[in-house]
């Protein structure tokens, strides 16, 4: 059985992009409900960033809600039946594809089999799922292979809860006081805004370079230069030891010009650019950038996420993962993902959370000095401590 619930959660402050400025997060909860557990699954698009909206997807759902329940009742049945998810051969293991114990922890054998489980989600949807599910958008295909996911965990041997992976985090400073707090909470790497004004952002960077050597520092344009601009920015912060530009120029450009930006010597970050499946392939054709910053639930199936992390790996690309300002329940899904397939040797992008005024459970993440901690959680029941007070249920 599915039921679906709306939910509209928030900000403590609009939170501005380059795209526009949101006061709130609206998106969809999908919650199946088996004999024995309940999955449940996100789907929020993110306006300026997603190529459908809360409207449409809120139609798609209630018009594909019974295929959907059809579809999962069928595997739930062939998995109680089976045992055992394994009996769902993969044979496209990525195991060994990465080096998933490197990095700044030492990820348990957990982690291994986390992204076994992710590519095993991966077969079964190319088995059950087939061309029905195309036409749906990323945010939908994410959502459908996260309650697959679920299916297969409910199933699974692994005892997930002994998982203690840790996450470093990036924050935002805006200021040396700003960067001085940040520190003392235990952050090591640091975001600053630039692309406004480029004197006051050299002498910010300056002082906080002055003041902490050893943090990492990354900076945001959120697209604000043209060409000649971000030229000019980026050999001015090349002293500084930046650890990357994120997002200089427009998407057009960056994808265009890409490779010309890198030879000056400050490594580049796409987000904005890096928006789907077939753009992210695109900057890594051309060689555009240095670094992916990766929003799961803009590129879809579990499918295409294993396809980008392997382009990636081919063509030395640094991977930082990044939620889309989602609710608790796909940033747990993304801090699995991320453990399970990151070398984690770049803080990420996932004290999210933090900008919603409240969520969907009474719980904030588990921060602790810059680090978000346990990150494998139990995903055996996400629903556990869901507050249905804060949803309307739609069909």
């Amino acid at each position: 059985m599915i039921k679906l619930y709306v939910f509209d959660l928030p900000f403590r402050t609009p939170f501005v992009t380059s795209k526009g400025s949101l006061a709130a997060r609206k998106g969809v909860v999908i919650e199946y409900t088996a004999p024995e557990y309940t999955a449940v699954a996100e789907v929020a698009p993110l306006p300026g960033f997603s190529t459908t909206d809360f409207d449409s997807i809120c139609v798609d759902l209630v018009d594909f809600k019974h295929h959907l329940t059809s579809l999962l009742d069928h595997f739930s049945n062939v998995l109680s039946q089976s045992g055992s998810p394994h009996s769902v051969k993969s044979d496209k293991s990525i195991s060994s594809e990465f080096n998933f114990s490197g990095g700044q922890n030492e990820l348990e054998i957990e982690s291994h089999a986390g992204a076994q489980l992710i590519d095993l989600v991966h077969s079964i949807s190319e088995q059950y799922l087939g061309v029905d599910f195309d036409h749906l958008s990323p945010e939908i295909r994410f959502a459908v292979d996260s309650l697959i996911l679920q299916l297969v965990v409910q199933h699974s041997t692994l005892d997930f809860s002994k998982c203690k992976t840790d996450i470093l985090l990036n924050c935002t400073v805006n200021s040396t006081e700003s960067a001085k707090t940040k520190y003392e909470q235990g952050y090591g790497t640091f975001k600053i805004k630039v692309g406004l004004n480029l004197e006051k952002e050299i002498n910010l960077i300056r002082d906080v370079r002055d003041m902490f050597a050893d943090v990492q520092i990354r900076l945001d344009a959120n697209g604000a230069w043209g060409l000649n601009e971000a030229a000019v920015a980026l050999k001015a912060f090349k002293d500084f030891k930046i650890q990357y530009v994120e997002q200089p120029v427009a998407e057009s450009l960056l994808a265009a010009h890409g490779e010309l930006l890198r030879s000056i010597g400050v490594p580049i970050a796409a987000d904005e650019s890096a928006r789907d499946h077939l753009s992210i392939s695109n900057l890594i054709e051309k060689k555009s950038v240095d670094v992916l910053i990766i929003k799961p639930t803009l590129i879809g199936s579990f499918g295409n996420l294993i396809e980008i992390l392997k382009m990636s790996k081919d063509h030395a690309l640094d991977i930082v993962f990044t939620s889309t300002l989602d609710s608790v329940i796909n940033r747990t899904l993304i801090s699995f993902m991320t453990a399970s397939l990151s070398d984690l040797r770049f803080a990420q992008g996932l004290a999210t959370g933090q900008l919603l005024h409240h969520d969907l459970t009474a719980y904030p993440d588990n921060i602790l000095e810059g680090t978000l901690k346990q990150a494998i959680y139990d995903i055996r029941d996400l629903s556990k401590d869901l507050l249905y007070e804060r949803l309307v249920r739609i069909a």
